[in-house]
């Protein structure tokens, strides 16, 4: 297996899950405001204020994730145009250990990927900040689990 073609075809496919993320909190902010159109169309009461509200601020929290969402998605894109592979824990590695696989970049749900259980990790996350700088052969633990590096790239 060839490690740089490897991360890229990952990559490319956590950016095709992570759009799929982004797409799905838009259709659902443009239903809310769909949704809210129709309240709006008829006869105005205290009860429509309410829920104008509520879908005001449900709609905020949605664009609050959706630009978070989108935010990730730059950094990955911006991981695609690496061509490097990494000898230590870093943004852009990929973390094969005796447990689980990890890619520091974004915080993903599990990806599948080549029938393997990859999981995304942001460089913010406490998980990181235990493996970060480690290299191949080296321990780390987090929340009592003790993990063996078997590979970084």
């Amino acid at each position: 297996m060839n490690k740089i073609t490897h991360k890229k075809e990952l990559l490319e496919f956590a950016i095709q899950k992570q759009q799929s993320f982004i797409d799905d909190f838009k259709k659902r902010i443009k239903d809310m405001q769909e949704g809210e159109e129709m309240v709006n169309d008829g006869e105005y009461d205290i009860a429509d204020r309410a829920i104008n509200d509520n879908t005001n601020r449900m709609i905020n929290k949605l664009a609050d994730q959706l630009a978070f969402a989108n935010k990730e998605m730059a950094t990955l894109i911006d991981l695609l145009r690496e061509e490097n592979l990494h000898t230590i824990v870093d943004l852009g590695s990929i973390v094969v250990t005796d447990i689980k696989t990890f890619f520091v970049s974004v915080s993903l749900e599990k990806l599948i990927y080549d029938g393997q259980d990859i999981i995304g990790i942001s460089v913010d996350s406490p998980l990181y900040q235990k493996m970060k700088g480690k290299r191949k052969g080296q321990l780390f633990s987090y929340n009592e689990s003790h993990y063996f590096i078997k590979e970084v790239y």
